[in-house]
């Protein structure tokens, strides 16, 4: 089965621990919603919709189930049809990621800032139908892959785009001496700031600016 996550949920959260979200009785709403764009440019039925889900992302620590027939029974009566391409819209738009638990549970790591464990603490097989995990490179690599809206195990994006990653990859673990928590903590932050931004980016591009990025959080530390 697949699941839907939330994207950025966290930032409705009231509870200070994490582990308290399954007793979410409420979540915070801003007002900046009304000059958001994605929002604001939705109509008044997808923008319901969406506040659906984040309600069901309470109940369920936000890995709702992709199952157009319960979704609908719990937040719309417009039909599944309607529930079905509300959710395709906010996936298009970045609202939403969808993938199987691996993935999903591997993009919410990301947005929620925790650490990968290295490699010699992972399980020895990580699997998702078949898809396996195997080092710490890789985990990078994926984590770029979910950031990018790809599938955990999209094997034709990496018959297509995995040498090539791996060499930026190469490149940023070089620049960090191996440091996993920087590195997640650079890949997560420049890409938020190319996204805000409306720029492309690729692995490369976090790679051409980690230099930069590094340095200031040195000074930051100093």
């Amino acid at each position: 089965m697949e699941y839907i996550v939330v994207v950025k949920f966290r930032k409705h959260q009231h509870y200070k621990k994490y582990d308290s979200i399954n007793n979410m009785i409420w979540f915070k709403w801003y007002l900046n919603c009304l000059i958001d764009h994605k929002f604001s440019m939705m109509d008044d039925g997808h923008k319901w919709l969406f506040i659906g889900l984040i309600c069901l992302a309470c109940k369920t620590n936000n890995l709702i189930p992709y199952d157009l027939d319960w979704i609908t029974k719990q937040i719309s009566s417009n039909g599944k049809d309607s529930v079905d391409k509300a959710i395709k819209l906010f996936k298009e738009k970045g609202m939403v990621f969808i993938d199987s638990i691996d993935g999903v549970n591997t993009f919410k790591e990301l947005q929620e800032g925790k650490t990968y464990m290295p490699s010699e603490n992972l399980p020895a097989k990580q699997k998702d139908g078949g898809y396996t995990i195997r080092s710490d490179k890789q985990r990078i690599v994926v984590a770029y892959k979910l950031l990018k809206g790809f599938k955990f195990d999209d094997r034709q994006w990496d018959k297509i785009h995995f040498a090539r990653c791996m060499k930026s990859v190469n490149k940023i673990v070089e620049i960090f001496d191996n440091n996993w928590e920087k590195i997640r903590a650079c890949l997560k932050e420049l890409s938020a700031e190319f996204e805000k931004a409306g720029l492309n980016w690729t692995l490369e591009t976090i790679v051409n600016h980690s230099l930069e990025w590094k340095m200031k959080q040195e000074k930051k530390e100093n």
